[in-house]
């Protein structure tokens, strides 16, 4: 298999809806998909909270962290003054940015401080 975990992740993502576990049960059976499956639904639900925060008008901040080539996403909602943060590697997010809602909402966002 070719593509990286994060590259099948990002085609599942785009996919709607994501393939059969019980007609490609070979293949989910496999460690690498099965990695890239984990982090699809991981995804998922982050373009899941983006959508609802977008709805919602508030305000997300998206801080980089450079720690040994990860990401910080850190969503915050200001209405509930609750806070959000998932620890994302570099390959991970740019699988999240081939979403169009999170490239948008968290385009919107592309303003927010960078942290080394």
């Amino acid at each position: 298999m070719s593509a990286t975990p994060e590259q099948l992740a990002a085609r599942l993502l785009l996919t709607e809806p994501p393939a059969s576990r019980n007609k490609h049960f070979a293949a989910f059976h496999d460690p690498h998909t099965k990695r890239a499956y984990s982090l699809y639904r991981r995804l998922r639900a982050l373009v899941a909270e983006l959508e609802a925060a977008e709805r919602a008008g508030t305000i997300i901040l998206v801080e980089r962290r450079a720690r040994a080539g990860r990401e910080l996403v850190r969503l915050v909602w200001d209405g509930a003054r609750a806070r959000r943060a998932a620890w994302l590697e570099l390959p991970a997010w740019e699988a999240l940015l081939t979403h169009p809602t999170a490239a948008r909402v968290l385009g919107a966002a592309r303003g927010a401080r960078q942290s080394a």
